[in-house]
């Protein structure tokens, strides 16, 4: 009754001989093994094992001398990744095996070779591992170097997608840039992208949106900021509120300084005047160029910007005509006003 139960588990009806056994026993083996179908066929393949070292013990096998009928191993179509999901050239996978084999190898070297052979094997088994890891450090330099050049290539597509006529292009390369797991680089391709030409309205707003914080050394603000006197009001006006969130950051004050002069150069006086109310403290007043340049301005809100600024950052001689006649002569009261107000600290001072 226990060999009858014995075959039935091999799947094979009782009397089977023992080429029928052993070809059972391998082809449920490569099955149900924990290494091929997961540690809960374990059990399973205990029980496997159980009834073939049963029949072992039971059959006759055939004689050393006798050949036996060789086992033709079915074909399986296997993928380039284990059951496991583990990469087929994983290093970890590939030392893992050899290990395996090493020690099965050198369990059945043990058992068939006198006492005296196997006293040698701790030495033995240190140059093996040692093997191991050579083989495993020169398999991952291996896949280093192919990971590298893929890398490599990906940028090399990413810049040419960037570069490229094509609004819809663009946005997709700006969508996987800001999904790249290089910070550095992501934010390098994008500087030398809005260095080399100004950004359309629709990828101003992915860039803007895409890139809120990471800027840590102001590269990509000096690339949006270089195009400040081009941009259409609109456009201008979302960059400066881009930048307001840097003027409290770890940038000094003249960078910021550097980052809003272009915009004084913009043809919209909202622009003009927006720059100037974010202009950083302490870094004085715009260049004597940009000066005169607003100073021939005569929008209202544009005046009071400009002349908050000058009492903050302080008044220089060759201006003091100019803030006379405008203390008298201006439309708007709130210029009179300020102009008026500067005059007279010039004259106390």
């Amino acid at each position: 009754m226990s060999l009858e139960m014995d075959f039935r588990t091999l799947g094979l009806p009782p009397g089977s001989d023992w080429e029928d056994v052993k070809s059972a026993f391998r082809r449920l083996a490569r099955t149900y093994h924990p290494d091929v179908a997961g540690p809960e066929h374990s059990r399973r393949f205990a029980e496997i094992t159980r009834a073939y070292m049963s029949l072992k013990e039971s059959i006759q096998a055939p004689s050393v001398g006798v050949p036996s009928r060789p086992v033709e191993r079915p074909r399986t179509s296997r993928g380039r990744r284990g059951t496991s999901g583990t990469p087929w050239w994983d290093p970890g996978r590939f030392v893992g095996r050899l290990q395996r084999l090493w020690r099965s190898g050198r369990a059945s070297f043990a058992r068939r070779r006198p006492a005296e052979d196997t006293q040698r094997s701790p030495a033995r088994d240190r140059f093996v591992e040692e093997a191991l890891d050579r083989a495993e450090m020169h398999f991952r330099q291996i896949l280093g170097r192919r990971v590298a050049a893929r890398e490599e290539a990906l940028r090399a597509s990413l810049k040419r997608r960037l570069e490229s006529r094509h609004p819809g292009v663009v946005l997709l390369a700006l969508d996987e840039l800001a999904r790249s797991p290089d910070p550095g680089y992501a934010r390098k391709a994008l500087v030398e992208h809005l260095n080399r030409e100004r950004p359309d309205p629709e990828s101003l707003r992915r860039v803007l949106s895409l890139f809120p914080g990471a800027d840590p050394e102001g590269g990509l603000a000096r690339a949006l900021s270089r195009w400040g006197g081009a941009y259409a009001p609109s456009e201008a006006l979302s960059v400066i509120r881009w930048l307001r969130g840097r003027v409290t950051g770890a940038s000094t004050g003249g960078e910021r300084r550097e980052w809003l002069r272009p915009f004084l150069t913009n043809s919209s006086p909202e622009v003009a005047a927006s720059a100037l109310q974010n202009w950083p403290a302490g870094t004085g007043l715009p260049d004597v160029s940009d000066l005169i340049r607003l100073f021939r301005q005569e929008d209202a809100a544009l005046w009071v910007a400009l002349l908050r600024l000058i009492r903050r950052e302080g008044v220089s001689p060759w201006m003091l005509p100019h803030l006379e006649r405008l203390s008298r002569t201006h439309p708007a009261a709130p210029v009179r006003v300020w102009a008026a107000a500067i005059v007279r600290d010039r004259a106390v001072g």
